[in-house]
């Protein structure tokens, strides 16, 4: 099991993704890591912004709203914009290392999906209603 945890930490700091401490004394501060594999990342966090972007009304809508769902609620616990997308990457990260680890295959799951169907359509229909106004 602690194999397993240092392997999933290697993990995030090979991507960049965990954060870095710099302490002096009795202060520790945490920073982006801008180690890692730079490429790796990029691709991950335009992943990301990709799966929480709701779109213009008339564009194909990409979003996910598993994803957007996990977004807003980070933001509504008081994290930045940049943190929250930095969160949903660690999640799909999370997904990436559990396909991995236990080499299957990724099985969206349907009632999840149906439920945050409806809420994200709700939320569109509410936006669209304070436009009218």
């Amino acid at each position: 099991m602690q194999e397993e945890l240092f392997f999933c930490c290697y993990f995030f700091s090979s991507l960049g993704i965990a954060p870095v401490s710099f302490s002096s004394g009795n202060s520790t501060k945490w920073i982006d890591n801008k180690y890692g594999n730079r490429t790796l990342n990029s691709y991950i966090f335009i992943v990301a912004c990709v799966v929480i972007n709701e779109g213009a009304e008339n564009a194909v809508k990409l979003c996910n709203p598993i994803f957007l769902d996990y977004y807003l609620k980070k933001i509504s616990e008081g994290k930045t914009k940049h943190q929250a997308i930095l969160q949903v990457m660690r999640r799909i990260i999370n997904i990436i290392y559990g396909l991995m680890k236990n080499r299957t295959e990724y099985v969206h799951p349907k009632e999840l999906s149906e439920k945050f169907q409806k809420l994200h359509r709700e939320r569109i229909d509410k936006k669209r209603a304070e436009k009218k106004k």
